[in-house]
């Protein structure tokens, strides 16, 4: 065989052998928390979670009702010195159509219609929603601005 043939060849065994790192952030749960992985097998949804978010939050998620038949969770992504919720982001199976309430903000998220309502009187935060794969998404913030949520929001996968 030529040489082309061989470095090819040695080219693909190297990327079989030895794949990208691909830049996958580990989770940091506290409080002996339930693990995504944990919470798919309890839900009959498809569990969705953020890929981008500070590297200093850590994450606890919530079950309700606390059981092993799990309907609606949470995921509560706290500050690094699990003082503060930073972000909550609650999740539930959904057939039913969704749809727009007043005085919400119109948005798309992940292609769905996503609506944004600001809490009264506090400059940061409100109430993000929509649907995605199935998957109801409520999040909830006080600690951060509505951008940095859509931001979060969008790299929901």
């Amino acid at each position: 065989m030529s040489f082309k043939v061989y470095f090819i060849s040695a080219i693909m065994l190297v990327v079989i052998c030895f794949p990208a790192n691909i830049d996958a952030r580990e989770i940091k749960y506290n409080h002996d928390s339930l693990t995504i992985e944990e919470i798919q097998e309890k839900v009959s949804f498809m569990v969705l979670v953020p890929e981008e978010f500070p590297e200093s939050w850590t994450l606890e998620i919530k079950t309700y009702p606390d059981s092993n038949v799990v309907k609606t969770f949470s995921l509560h992504y706290m500050d690094a010195n699990d003082e503060f919720l930073q972000v909550g982001i609650e999740q539930r199976g959904s057939i039913d159509p969704f749809r727009s309430y007043n005085g919400m903000d119109d948005l798309i998220i992940n292609k769905q219609p996503a609506y944004f309502q600001a809490w009264e009187n506090e400059p940061l935060g409100g109430i993000l929603c929509w649907k995605q794969d199935g998957t109801y998404i409520e999040m909830t913030s006080h600690r951060i601005t509505k951008e940095e949520m859509i931001e979060i929001a969008r790299s929901i996968k």
